[in-house]
């Protein structure tokens, strides 16, 4: 993670997400699930690109699976969703 003084020397500040800790919630990687309800946590990490299982039956369709974690996980592949914003950037 990038210092505050690292940031100031070069006019950024830091977004108020980086300052969250660092979970599958948080991180660039990692997608929500769609949910009919907000209960549910669950999520896929995005991170490697999907695995195909190893299906004998060669009339089934075979997606690409990423692996589904909830929000409060974590892994040490973990980046920041949050961006680090410069003052003379515009939106």
């Amino acid at each position: 993670m990038v210092s505050p003084s690292h940031l100031r020397a070069f006019g950024m500040t830091r977004s108020p997400a980086l300052l969250e800790a660092p979970s599958c919630g948080t991180c660039r990687f990692w997608r929500k699930r769609h949910s009919q309800t907000d209960a549910d946590d669950w999520g896929e990490c995005r991170r490697m690109p999907p695995t195909l299982p190893e299906i004998g039956d060669e009339k089934l369709v075979i997606a690409g699976i990423w692996p589904c974690t909830t929000s409060a996980d974590w892994c040490g592949e973990w980046e920041s969703s949050a961006t680090i914003v410069s003052p003379d950037h515009e939106p």
